[in-house]
């Protein structure tokens, strides 16, 4: 099994990162405040931990975060990596107001080049492909284009 952690953002560039990501959130760094970082409960093909942030004042957020880190596999559906899927939340699902997670932002790191994505994290859901079930699964997408 790949070493993940050592995927991870620096505590200092994920707080820069962060902060640009969140722009939309009135968020400059001195701003944010990361509380915690954990793994998240599943493995993936990208590193992948849940931070829990402070934006000013604000109650305590908890973000699902999704690194390249130097990976660069775009089989098995993935085509396009982290970078992709950042431009299709940005571009298509972040434009409906109702689709969950919400997207955060995505932050490109100057230093090394790689992708991070910000999502919100949804506490106790399960990822689709882990249902093993058609009939759910597609009960799942109905959910998010309801009124």
């Amino acid at each position: 099994m790949q070493d993940f952690v050592s995927g991870f953002p620096k505590t200092d560039a994920l707080k820069r990162g962060l902060a640009a990501a969140l722009q939309s959130e009135d968020v400059g760094a001195c701003s944010l405040t990361l509380l915690g970082r954990e793994a998240t409960p599943y493995a993936t093909t990208f590193p992948c931990e849940i931070v829990t942030c402070r934006i000013g004042r604000g109650k305590p957020r908890r973000l699902f975060c999704k690194y390249t880190a130097g990976i660069d596999y775009t089989g098995h559906g993935h085509r396009g990596g982290v970078g992709h899927e950042i431009a299709a939340y940005r571009h298509i699902l972040a434009q409906t107001k109702k689709f969950r997670p919400k997207f955060y932002g995505g932050y490109t790191d100057s230093e090394t080049g790689q992708y991070w994505l910000f999502l919100e994290y949804l506490e106790g859901s399960l990822r689709v492909g882990k249902l093993n079930d058609p009939a759910k699964m597609g009960k799942t997408a109905q959910c998010g284009s309801e009124s």
